[in-house]
């Protein structure tokens, strides 16, 4: 878990879904965009 990592946050907790998590990455062109995919293929 990064601080502040608010999108994080939001799809641990159920309030937004896998899809969107994905969407809200896209907008990035960094390391943050490949953190936030990353959570999707991680295990559990």
């Amino acid at each position: 878990l990064k601080v502040a990592c608010i999108e994080e946050v939001a799809w641990r907790r159920g309030l937004i879904s896998a899809g969107q998590l994905r969407q809200l990455a896209s907008g990035f062109e960094n390391e943050y965009r490949e953190y936030l995919l990353s959570l999707l293929d991680a295990p559990g």
